[in-house]
């Protein structure tokens, strides 16, 4: 007793399944080259793009530890959640794109700024990629330095800022005290207040807000974007999936008896 062929879910065995695509392997190859001219032409009609990245290192800041030791800042518990949620989020501010805007002095709008920049973290490591696409090599890099830059401002200022809010505490607790007796040794109280003062002045001069650019972008070599090769392939691979199966799917309709006479 011969065995049965081994078909497929079509009902359609293998030689049967070849012998179907060499009988229609011309049109399934001007299926494939027609998408793949398509998706050539249609890159080449697009405008190129270029991506620049500028790598930053997250750090603690020392403004805020001081702050925290001190009992002066936020009392929530959770300063060092803020802060990165805080970095990640600095490029997608309007604030920042403004900033770019005014330092580039480019005519792009600020949410075309704002929409070309993407801001990431590397795992789980204090490294970020500040990465920006344009039409442009040079222009890519200038906006993803700018960018790097400006988010480096925006935690300077803001450390500065609980700083000097520290110090404004401080001083009116320096103003709460009560004025020694003239000749009287100064109370150690007020000496510490003014002390922490100074401290917390000179580390608002040195402060960096715990976010440097440890790398600057460079314009890249190659866009990123049209790939007419790539293009070409990945709609050559699609139209071919979909050619065989429509062959396939024809010729399953094509067996079908169309009248009594070929049924006899």
């Amino acid at each position: 007793m011969l065995a049965e062929p081994m078909t497929g879910y079509l009902g359609m065995d293998l030689p049967g399944f070849l012998a179907l695509l060499r009988a229609r392997g011309r049109l399934i190859a001007g299926i494939v080259a027609a998408a793949a001219m398509l998706a050539l032409v249609v890159s080449l009609l697009q405008s190129s793009r270029y991506r620049a990245t500028a790598d930053l290192l997250f750090a603690d800041s020392p403004a805020l530890d001081v702050v925290a030791a001190g009992g002066l800042g936020d009392d929530s518990g959770d300063v060092p959640e803020r802060v990165a949620a805080t970095n990640l989020a600095l490029a997608s501010l309007d604030g920042v794109a403004v900033r770019v805007k005014r330092q580039l002095r480019t005519s792009a709008s600020v949410e075309e700024l704002r929409d070309a920049v993407e801001v990431e973290t590397r795992g789980d490591s204090d490294l970020g990629t500040v990465t920006a696409e344009w039409t442009s090599p040079e222009e890519a890099a200038d906006i993803a330095n700018a960018f790097a830059t400006q988010i480096v401002a925006v935690r300077r200022e803001a450390a500065q800022t609980d700083l000097q809010r520290a110090i404004d505490a401080l001083g009116r607790q320096l103003s709460a005290q009560p004025s020694p007796a003239e000749g009287a040794p100064a109370d150690p109280s007020t000496t510490a207040l003014r002390d922490r003062i100074a401290q917390l002045q000179t580390l608002k001069a040195l402060e960096t807000g715990g976010v440097s650019v440890v790398e600057r972008a460079t314009p890249p070599r190659e866009r990123s974007a049209p790939r007419p090769l790539r293009n070409m392939v990945i709609a050559g691979l699609l139209a071919l999936a979909l050619a065989v199966f429509a062959v396939i799917v024809l010729a399953r309709l094509e067996e079908r008896i169309a009248d009594e006479e070929e049924l006899a």
